[in-house]
């Protein structure tokens, strides 16, 4: 972004940046793994709710073999998701900056969009990940 000379600077410009996290396997580096060291909260459903019964959710169990996962497993891969979470902000956070620094932050659309990684932390047929 600070490479732009002032000949292009009001010349419209994109910038696509793909980032695959969150998504297995969920592995981070140790301070942001330090960084929730209980794996957080726990959702208060579970394999027992309607919409974990439907075969799409069944489906994704079995292929990442989840049904077996203790507690201290679960909390570890939430562990993992949280901090590649953290890991996005951090990333946005550093695209930010160097809107700041080089003088285009406030003429600049930013739009930030995302799969579906949400639905890891709330009953839904169509999650697999909520570990439960």
């Amino acid at each position: 972004m600070a490479h732009r000379s002032h000949k292009t600077r009001n010349t419209p410009w994109t910038l696509t940046v793909n980032l695959n996290y969150p998504h297995f396997p969920h592995y981070v580096s140790q301070d942001l793994w330090d960084l929730y060291p209980e794996g957080e909260d726990l959702p208060e459903f579970g394999i027992h709710e309607d919409s974990a019964g439907h075969p799409r959710a069944e489906d994704m169990r079995t292929h990442f073999e989840l049904d077996g996962f203790t507690e201290a497993q679960v909390r570890g891969q939430r562990r993992g998701c949280l901090g590649c979470v953290t890991f996005i902000d951090q990333q946005i956070g550093r695209l930010i900056q160097a809107l700041k620094t080089s003088g285009q932050h406030d003429e600049t659309n930013f739009i930030y969009t995302s799969d579906h990684h949400d639905l890891s932390s709330r009953p839904s047929i169509a999650s697999g990940e909520n570990y439960s």
